[in-house]
Formats: C-alpha cells, sequence, structure tokens
C-alpha cells in the first residue's frame, strides 16, 4: 500500500453477511456486493499497524483467508468510507491485481502468489 496514492489490498470475510452486528461494531468500513464483505485497506491506512491489524484479525477468522493487493485507476468509484462496490469495480480491481494472498495451514500461515513481471 505504500507503493502509490492508489495502491489497495481488499480481503473478502468468506462468511459474513452484510447485516451482521460485529461488522458496525468492529469499526471496519465495509464494502458491500451483494451478500458478499469486503474490507479495503488504502493507502492512507499504511501507517495504522492497529488498523490493519484489526482488519487482517477480522477476515482471519473464518475458515478461508484470501484477499488481493491491487491498484486502482483515478476514477475507480470505490468510496474509502465503505459502502456498495459493484461487479464492474471487482472485476476491475481483479485485473488490476499484482498479489493474491492466501490462508494457508489451518491458519497458521499464508501464501502469496506475485504476478509475473512483463
Amino acid at each position: 500500500m505504500r507503493g502509490g496514492a492508489r495502491r489497495i489490498c481488499i480481503l473478502q470475510h468468506s462468511v459474513a453477511a452484510p447485516n451482521e452486528p460485529w461488522i458496525a461494531k468492529s469499526g471496519l468500513r465495509p464494502h458491500i456486493f451483494e451478500n458478499e464483505v469486503y474490507f479495503v485497506l488504502f493507502n492512507r491506512d499504511a501507517e495504522s499497524k492497529e488498523g490493519i491489524e484489526s482488519t487482517i484479525r477480522h477476515t482471519w477468522d473464518v475458515w478461508l483467508f484470501y484477499g488481493a493487493m491491487t491498484s486502482l485507476p483515478a476514477d475507480s468509484g470505490l468510496d474509502p468510507e465503505g459502502g456498495t462496490i459493484t461487479r464492474d469495480v471487482l472485476e476491475m480491481l481483479a485485473q488490476r491485481t499484482e498479489k493474491i494472498v492466501v490462508g494457508a495451514y489451518d491458519g497458521e500461515s499464508y501464501l502469496i502468489w506475485s504476478k509475473p513481471v512483463s
């Protein structure tokens, strides 16, 4: 995220529903697509160790942990404060993904895939 103003990390909570009370109490900024819950860390969050740890803790607490390190174009329409996220924005983020992180070994570690440099 420190690599540029438009760099983000997006993590999906694989079992959360958008209306679960813990989400509002968490202090996190959820992005909702249909019934999927995502949490996005923006460049401005890069210096907040507590914010990063809280986001990871809230998304790692499930049997499936995964996320992507990607970047936004200037006109992405992704609100840093949370809200609804569209299929078009998710597809754009997927196309721009540079790294994917996946939990491994029963939550004891993780794997990171990096897009090959062309």
